[in-house]
């Protein structure tokens, strides 16, 4: 089988969480820096420095931001 993204398509375990932890926050992220609703609505956030995924049970979840989800 071809891989695209060989290195990132194979990895198992702790690193696949890391990675797939750390995209979760930059989903986050990114409307927080580029749209004035989101940067109001997660002022008080530093998404950045979130280590725990609960955290992000609490967040609003939004339509909009399932839209950002789709076309990253």
């Amino acid at each position: 089988m071809k891989h695209f993204q060989k290195e990132i398509e194979t990895i198992l375990g702790k690193k696949l969480k890391k990675l797939q932890f750390e995209r979760l926050k930059d989903i986050y992220n990114y409307p927080k820096e580029k749209n004035p609703f989101y940067k109001g609505l997660y002022r008080k956030v530093e998404i950045k420095k979130i280590n725990f995924l609960s955290v992000f049970e609490n967040f609003p979840f939004t339509k909009k931001l399932l839209e950002i989800i789709t076309y990253l």
